[in-house]
């Protein structure tokens, strides 16, 4: 039984997470995830985005049965202050993974209150990279409006946009800011759709997304009512696929098929193919008469590779 562990994500825990997050995730993180999936990984433990959280992936390509999960935890610096407890069962088939928060400290009684309102106050930090990468869809909605309305009105939009990365950061500050602090709070907790209020964050982000297109197209007259109904269905189709995948804990692997809501705190895995004690014993009794090589699993090896670990005579041993 292998169990991974690493300090970046290896998958995503909410749609199209790496394109908002880049630096979320491994390097080549599919091909790693598809390597330890198919070489019996079940469990892999992670961290660094400081959320609770668990997702299951399952082989999208209807050749295997194989999945994988991951099970990224929080910090105990920053809020909820999580811990988690992992019990593997006797048998080495189960692993139950319990959640727990810090609530106090001898110098801060309510723990929880303190951390969510210094996470609140940093997670800004996250806004000026969020605001390029919303305004950047603004190229699109140039040529859009160039193509349907022509050249003076292109230029029009053009004139109205942020130009400096601080007027972009303003913006996105003025009509999103506690929202994306919200949702960022939201996702750290995990099993967000039991949190009251996350039904109507992904509203108040579409909302403010509005709002923050009616000011900029207002410094021309005219444009909002030529441009706005073009340009906030396009934003909307770009945020709707992570934020609502975030609000509802839903990750869609390539298909609904293979949809994932696996609860983030608190749950049994089986990661292991059932074995008894005794089962290990007659491996050994077995091999001891006749030198049958076995892998990890206690599964007689029919075509044994070189350099591979394998089980002879109750010992593991790597084969010349």
């Amino acid at each position: 039984m292998i169990i991974a562990m690493c300090h970046w994500q290896l998958l995503e825990h909410f749609d199209r997470q790496s394109s908002l997050e880049s630096s979320c995730r491994l390097k080549n993180a599919d091909d790693i995830r598809d390597s330890l999936m198919h070489h019996g990984v079940r469990l892999v433990l992670t961290g660094h985005f400081h959320v609770d959280g668990i997702t299951t992936y399952r082989d999208t390509t209807g050749l295997t049965n194989d999945s994988i999960v991951e099970v990224t935890t929080g910090s105990p610096i920053t809020y909820p202050c999580p811990f988690r407890w992992l019990t593997l069962s006797n048998d080495r088939t189960n692993v139950t993974i319990e959640t727990a928060t810090i609530t106090q400290l001898d110098t801060i009684p309510d723990m929880y209150t303190y951390s969510r309102e210094w996470m609140a106050e940093h997670v800004e930090i996250l806004i000026p990279q969020m605001a390029n990468k919303m305004w950047s869809k603004m190229d699109e909605a140039k040529e859009m409006a160039q193509a349907e309305f022509g050249e003076t009105v292109a230029n029009m939009l053009i004139d109205c946009l942020p130009s400096t990365d601080e007027e972009k950061t303003a913006l996105v500050q003025k009509h999103l800011g506690p929202t994306i602090v919200a949702l960022y709070l939201l996702h750290s907790d995990g099993n967000e759709p039991e949190h009251p209020g996350a039904a109507t964050l992904a509203q108040d982000m579409y909302d403010g997304m509005d709002n923050m297109i009616d000011e900029v197209l207002s410094k021309k007259i005219g444009l909002k009512s030529v441009l706005g109904p073009i340009i906030k269905p396009m934003v909307k189709a770009y945020a709707e696929e992570p934020l609502q995948s975030l609000v509802e804990d839903v990750t869609n692997w390539a298909d609904k098929k293979n949809c994932d809501r696996t609860d983030d705190l608190n749950l049994t895995l089986t990661i292991n193919k059932p074995r008894k004690p005794s089962d290990i014993d007659e491996v050994k009794e077995q091999s001891i008469v006749n030198d049958q090589l076995y892998d990890l699993l206690g599964r007689p090896v029919q075509c044994p590779e070189k350099g591979q670990l394998y089980i002879q005579n109750g010992k593991k041993i790597i084969l010349n």
